[in-house]
């Protein structure tokens, strides 16, 4: 079904309004929570695998020495 050119829109009705505001906010909230929390998983993983790194050096320098 199509409107015809000469018909006026009402701006009231094809607004997303309050509604569309609030959801388009807690998607911008979620997301940015959801970006932090995966930043800060990375970083932990790195800092992980960094001291499992520095802990096998350790060991095999001591294996080394043996």
């Amino acid at each position: 079904m199509f409107i015809a050119a000469d018909t006026a829109i009402d701006p009231n009705i094809v607004t997303p309004g309050a509604v569309g505001f609030i959801a388009t906010f807690v998607v911008a909230v979620a997301t940015v929570f959801l970006v932090w929390d995966m930043v800060r998983r990375i970083r932990r993983q790195r800092y992980q695998a960094e001291i499992e790194a520095k802990l096998d050096a350790e060991q095999s320098a001591r294996v080394v020495k043996k």
